[in-house]
C-alpha cells in the first residue's frame, strides 16, 4: 500500500512540475495537505514526504475549508 501511495506522490510531483513551469523554475516544494490521522507510513514514504511541505487540516474545524485560505488561483 504503501508503494502505490509513494508512487502516487512521485506522478503527482513530477506532473505539478510539468504543468507548473513556474514553481518548477523557483524550486519552490509542492504543498501536502493532509489531515491530522497517524496511520502507518513506512519509511521509505516518511522520507519522500520530508521532501514536500505539509499543511496540516484541523480535524476540529469542519467549517474551515483549504479554499477558505486562497489556496487555489482563480
Amino acid at each position: 500500500n504503501y508503494t502505490n501511495q509513494r508512487q502516487q506522490l512521485y506522478i503527482s510531483k513530477r506532473a505539478l512540475d510539468q504543468k507548473r513551469l513556474l514553481i518548477a523554475s523557483k524550486r519552490r516544494k509542492v504543498v501536502l495537505l493532509h489531515d491530522n490521522a497517524r496511520p502507518y507510513v513506512a519509511l521509505s514514504l516518511k522520507q519522500m514526504l520530508l521532501e514536500l511541505e505539509v499543511l496540516s487540516h484541523s480535524a476540529y474545524s469542519p467549517d474551515i475549508a483549504p479554499s477558505d485560505y486562497h489556496l487555489f488561483w482563480s
